[in-house]
């Protein structure tokens, strides 16, 4: 029997092939001593996607949606990985960021025994400006102060909340329904993980 690993990373991709090779060469090559499952999950059905995947040798799956519905924002996307997320933690890498070869590490020390860990990344703003988010966080989720790329939250935990019901700033309002049933078992590191590009 196959030990769980310690960390799902969650790739939601959506028709950005070269991206995503590069966020798969950054994941292999995180400087870790945990065990981790990488899954890509793209937003319908992509052949090309999936012959990378099958090259990587990575789990991959796809978002089934209505034919009259091109793109679902990603959301399903992050629905469907935390489904097949077999981790004790989840966390989400996507494509076209950029992750320190120490962030899965930084990442996990930081959440193990807690059921959210936040961790520090460069944020790039509109006007081509890194900010360092979150600011001054207090263990309160703002607007515009968290993204996707901080968080890492208890498997279990994140099965209970689905992305999909929340059409703009989901990361935002997922994060703190996700804080409300967590009991507020957060711990916080000032480390940097990573670029938000």
């Amino acid at each position: 029997m196959l030990k769980q690993p310690e960390i799902t990373i969650i790739t939601p991709t959506y028709k950005r092939e070269k991206e995503l090779v590069n966020c798969i060469e950054q994941v292999k090559k995180q400087k870790v001593k945990i065990s981790f499952e990488h899954l890509i999950i793209s937003d319908g059905e992509n052949l090309i996607i999936e012959n990378i995947c099958k090259f990587y040798k990575i789990k991959y799956y796809n978002v089934e949606r209505p034919l009259n519905i091109d793109f679902t924002g990603g959301y399903a996307a992050r629905d469907l990985g935390i489904k097949k997320a077999e981790g004790k933690y989840i966390c989400f890498f996507d494509d076209d960021n950029y992750y320190y070869e120490n962030a899965l590490q930084i990442i996990y020390d930081n959440v193990k025994g807690f059921e959210i860990g936040i961790c520090s990344i460069y944020y790039l703003k509109d006007n081509g400006n890194f900010e360092i988010l979150p600011k001054n966080f207090n263990f309160i989720f703002e607007l515009k102060n968290i993204d996707t790329l901080n968080f890492t939250v208890k498997t279990k935990l994140a099965k209970k909340e689905l992305w999909f019901q929340f059409e703009k700033y989901g990361d935002f309002h997922w994060i703190n329904k996700i804080n409300k049933i967590s009991n507020n078992k957060i711990n916080y590191t000032n480390k940097i993980i990573g670029i938000h590009l």
